[in-house]
């Protein structure tokens, strides 16, 4: 039987749904070899296979491809085009046939807008996605919050908040309650514009979604606004209840962010703001054991520093072991439920007991209610504190990107005593507990917790160590617990800043689950600065496992070096990325939903798979010694 236009249809779009770019280019071949004519629905499945495949250059070739056959594309090629183009090489291209689709008559529709200004947003070309926005209006388009965040994202990376404030008019003129992806884009174009009043007054009088919290926080530590941040974090609490009452209901208590506004103002030297502070929580009856300790430290701090005695406001004494209350599924019960019981059982002062009662509340929860939690325990621990331990550089800071709550920074702080901690947390309420717990085990004079994601606090770390805060002219370790496939982005920053000295240590957490291809080619491949060990670990809500990488750097890049960089990395492992990337933007796109534990399976063993056929393997030692050998 000779195949026909619909059997090579349906070959080209199995293999655009793979992500394989190359066998439809010859399956286009072949039909014509064959004299089998290729419709419409042929070319635009070639395209998106191009697009999938990131061949922005193929794509522009096939275009022309296309005119020579006299072929007319249609809207649903020229999108995948524009798709292809989205990036900051090729966005002038994206533009084009942007341009080009409207001379020709094509009536662009909201995927293909939407496609052209996130093609304008990574280049930060904002007039281009503005201009993109006010062709929708006149052509009556539908537009949405996923056109509007990426306009207001473009007017961020060209640093033109004017832009982004009148694109989060015209949504609110839409809608009265605006996005908060919306607000948090205007809120981080204002920012990167150094407006800061203005990022401030953009929700004045609006209740705050987590995520624009989380950024006003982050503009606020960064900027030194200690007074803003102050007011944001006790803002937070809740009153009315008990603590585990709120605690139930995803609500923090007054007595926990007023520990982490404290935390935050000793940071900046602000101890008699601090003492204030307590000192209000505790007139009111809003007081914990973590809140005991920093007051204990402020005092005594004071007493040094001004020969007076130090008062003990509210003394709490070690209570029977409490009773633990399983989370509700309201988000951040689980978190705030294990701060409850921690606050009440564990030893203050004793970063050893503070761990060991967040392992019995993991623990616990998991056997009663089939509940995992993301603190890193157990074998995870163990390595990462081997590993820490072991070898780490005298003189070098910790840096922690992904703290969550705490966990495996204070085991960090605990087995390296004499190294400062520097941990980044984008989630403020994660951040509050964080600091709770830190404080609680005695740690927060080394242990500087900060708000914010790595993309935006690594670049500070460089323009500004050394300048006010506990900055670290260089990490000794690094841990990365965060989604893998951003790991190389974070890498770039560390490498080329000079943050990392040979004999760096790095770990990084979850590398075959959130798809760390990239990563694990660049620390492992060949030519690598690194020497690099992945270790299995085992986790209770996972049958099929994940790996840590520990890797010790061992050249530094300098300006006078001239080693080779790492080869280009094999092609299944970009495709591999591609699909990590797909997945994260998943979880974090304006239509968040949860990747499936079966897809997060399902890209590890298939990254397992292709580093194997590489020769890069985990080691077969359970216990990650070694980690310490490298």
């Amino acid at each position: 039987v000779e195949p026909d236009t619909i059997s090579y249809n349906a070959a080209i779009s199995a293999c655009e749904k793979c992500q394989q770019w190359q066998w439809p280019l010859f399956l286009l071949e072949e039909m014509g070899r064959r004299r089998v004519a290729p419709s419409t629905r042929t070319f635009n499945a070639v395209m998106s296979a191009l697009d999938g495949g990131k061949q922005w250059q193929r794509a522009l070739g096939f275009l022309a491809d296309l005119r020579r056959r006299s072929a007319e594309p249609n809207v649903i090629t020229l999108s995948a085009a524009i798709s292809a183009c989205c990036d900051r090489r090729s966005w002038r291209w994206a533009s084009s046939i942007f341009a080009v689709m409207k001379q020709n008559g094509l009536q662009p529709n909201s995927i293909t807008c939407s496609t052209a200004i996130g093609a304008l947003e990574k280049a930060g070309v904002w007039r281009g996605a503005i201009g993109v926005v006010g062709e929708m209006d006149a052509c009556h388009i539908a537009s949405n919050d996923v056109v509007a965040s990426a306009a207001i994202r473009a007017c961020e990376a060209g640093e033109h908040w004017q832009g982004a404030l009148l694109l989060l008019a015209d949504a609110c003129k839409k809608d009265t309650a605006p996005n908060s992806f919306l607000l948090n884009g205007a809120i981080l174009a204002c920012a990167a514009a150094r407006q800061w009043e203005r990022a401030l007054q953009i929700v004045d009088g609006l209740h705050l979604h987590e995520m624009s919290r989380d950024s006003l926080l982050m503009l606020c530590e960064q900027q030194g606004l200690c007074e803003h941040e102050t007011r944001l974090l006790l803002d937070m609490a809740r009153t009315g209840a008990s603590s585990i009452e709120l605690a139930l209901r995803g609500l923090p208590d007054p007595a926990a962010v007023t520990v982490a506004a404290a935390v935050r103002l000793l940071h900046t030297g602000r101890k008699a703001r601090a003492r204030q502070l307590l000192r209000r929580s505790a007139s009111m009856g809003e007081w914990n054991r973590a809140a005991e300790h920093i007051w204990a430290s402020c005092s005594s701090s004071m007493r040094r520093s001004l020969g007076v005695a130090a008062s003990q406001l509210v003394h709490l004494p070690q209570q029977p072991v409490a009773p633990l209350q399983i989370p509700s599924k309201t988000r951040y019960s689980k978190e705030l439920c294990m701060l409850d019981y921690v606050l009440r059982t564990a030893i203050a002062g004793d970063a050893a007991s503070v761990c060991q009662t967040m392992d019995d509340f993991r623990e616990h929860l998991w056997k009663s209610s089939g509940v995992w939690s993301k603190s890193a325990g157990d074998a995870k621990a163990e390595i990462v504190c081997a590993a820490m331990g072991s070898g780490h550089p005298i003189g070098g800071g910790i840096l922690e990107i992904g703290t969550y709550c705490g966990y495996c920074t204070i085991r960090m702080a605990a087995v390296c005593p004499a190294a400062c901690v520097i941990t980044l947390e984008f989630d403020s309420l994660h951040v509050v507990v964080a600091r709770n717990l830190v404080a609680l085990a005695g740690l927060s004079n080394r242990v500087d917790v900060w708000t914010g994601h790595s993309d935006r606090i690594l670049p500070l770390l460089v323009k500004e160590r050394g300048r006010g805060r506990n900055y670290c002219a260089s990490f000794g370790a690094v841990l990365m617990d965060r989604w893998g496939s951003q790991y190389p982005e974070d890498l770039d920053v560390l490498e080329d800043s000079g943050l990392l000295q040979e004999g760096t240590i790095l770990v990084a957490d979850n590398v075959l689950k959130t798809g760390a291809s990239l990563f694990a080619w660049r620390i492992a491949g060949e030519g690598a600065d690194y020497a690099t060990v992945f270790l299995p670990v085992q986790e209770a809500d996972s049958a099929s496992g994940d790996w840590l990488a520990v890797s010790v750097l061992q050249r530094q890049k300098t300006s006078m070096n001239k080693t080779p960089p790492v080869a280009e990395p094999p092609f299944p492992l970009v495709q591999i990325h591609q699909e990590a990337e797909r997945m994260r933007e998943l979880t974090v796109g304006p239509k968040s939903h949860l990747v499936t534990a079966d897809e997060r399976a399902a890209i590890a063993e298939e990254l397992r798979t292709v580093l194997r056929e590489m020769k890069i393997v985990a080691s077969s030692d359970p216990v990650g010694q070694g980690a310490c050998c490298l």
